[in-house]
């Protein structure tokens, strides 16, 4: 099944690590892996009141293409917003993986 013509959105993968700076104190960091090509579906979203905030919490699938290496500690860059990966889906019969992912409240 070829998904070349769905994949018209542009995501950023990072991993996060810990690094340590020039004071030897441990500073959490995400280090850039790659970029790559993606369909991107809405699943659902709400809003929450934490804290007396209101946090909005989206929640979307990512479709990207079956060869990248991706880890469920990953983090997602899609149109300014982050998202934590909820869930991996590699999906050999369509040669494709699915990213379970919701957006991270900063």
């Amino acid at each position: 099944c070829m998904i070349a013509g769905r994949l018209t959105e542009t995501i950023k993968v990072y991993r996060p690590s810990v690094i340590t700076n020039e004071f030897g104190e441990k500073e959490k960091t995400n280090v850039y892996l790659f970029s790559t090509r993606a369909n991107v579906q809405n699943l659902n979203g709400s809003k929450l009141v934490e804290n007396n905030e209101i946090v909005v919490v989206y929640y979307k699938v990512f479709t990207i293409r079956y060869y990248h290496n991706l880890e469920s500690t990953d983090i997602i860059e899609w149109q300014g917003k982050k998202y934590k990966i909820n869930t991996i889906e590699r999906r050999r019969e369509y040669n494709d993986i699915s990213i379970n992912a919701e957006v991270i409240n900063e």
